[in-house]
């Protein structure tokens, strides 16, 4: 009984500070009425401009992977499966994942674990190291778009990879590995599926990836707004409010750490594209809907947490070795 009333408590209480959260948020919007337009415009375009074009190719092969549509040769497989502790199944979604970045990987794991491909434990994982911005918008959107220069985006790009491949090695030795697959994996065991209606599928569900990606960016672009301004009225310094951004949404991070001296902005975006932000994990969350618990959700920020801190490292490294400062 006494548990029960403390359990009662402790979501009244998480009720009443979100319920006052939701009143600062309301009049934020009310106070900062045309700053907030702006700001939404604003995210937008990068979504349109940037985001969009960057993931929905990679977002439809992530479907047709998890569909069983695709496959990838033997050898590259079996090295992700060795490296991540995954099965081979496995390591079909997690490969574009950690390449092409998120949805790919994310998509494709939940397709397989719904057809009982792959474990929960190999849901959980995979979808946690998919959790990566897409190369596409590290080197050119960053790069080239905020920097002026490819050669930075290759050094932020590389620096998350290896952090990831670093952490997955790591975790595979100390965590539980899947060596086999659940279920043999082919096109036939979706119910031999006419492949354009393969297609149609992987097209129609990563056109819903995109409006639920775009509308998270536009929330949270929202968010880290009013934490700006607040910052600004009370006289922060500019590092707390750029570091609150990349713990929340990536883009507006790497839009805030360009105007930094370039080897300090360098160093935060890699964190922010390391972490992820919360903007991408809330988006990760949706994607996975029911197959996301608990554990899910401390396996994704544990894992992404580190692979944030072992970016700094590396990206220290090459940032020397570019004599980049």
């Amino acid at each position: 009984m006494t548990a029960a009333c403390e359990a009662n408590k402790k979501k009244k209480s998480c009720g009443d500070f979100f319920g006052i959260l939701l009143l600062f948020f309301l009049l934020a919007v009310i106070i900062y009425s045309k700053k907030s337009r702006e700001n939404a415009l604003d995210a937008m375009i990068i979504c349109a401009k940037t985001l969009v074009p960057s993931v929905f190719p990679f977002a439809v092969i992530g479907n047709l992977i998890g569909s069983g549509a695709a496959e990838f040769p033997r050898f590259l497989t079996s090295l992700v499966s060795k490296i991540f502790g995954v099965s081979r199944s496995g390591a079909k979604a997690l490969l574009p994942g950690l390449f092409a970045g998120f949805p790919v990987g994310v998509s494709a794991a939940v397709r397989l674990y719904e057809r009982g491909v792959i474990s929960k434990n190999e849901f959980d994982r995979i979808s946690a190291f998919s959790c990566t911005p897409g190369g596409a918008f590290i080197i050119s959107g960053v790069g080239e778009g905020l920097f002026n220069d490819k050669k930075i985006g290759i050094i932020i790009y590389l620096s998350v990879i290896f952090s990831v491949f670093a952490v997955g090695f790591l975790y595979k030795l100390f965590g539980k590995s899947e060596s086999k697959d659940v279920l043999k994996i082919t096109l036939e065991d979706a119910g031999k599926t006419k492949f354009t209606d393969l297609v149609s599928g992987a097209v129609t569900k990563s056109a819903n990836a995109m409006i639920v990606m775009s509308a998270f960016v536009l929330f949270f672009s929202q968010i880290t707004f009013f934490v700006s301004e607040i910052l600004t009225n009370v006289n922060a310094p500019a590092i707390v409010e750029i570091l609150l951004k990349a713990i929340l949404e990536i883009s507006q991070a790497c839009r805030a750490s360009s105007a930094l001296p370039k080897a300090n902005g360098i160093i935060i975006v890699v964190i922010a594209s390391a972490w992820g932000g919360l903007s991408l994990h809330m988006q990760t969350f949706a994607l996975c809907t029911k197959n996301a618990d608990s554990r899910t959700v401390r396996k994704l920020v544990f894992l992404r947490a580190c692979i944030a801190t072992v970016s700094v490292i590396i990206c220290a490294v090459f940032c020397k070795v570019g004599k980049i400062t």
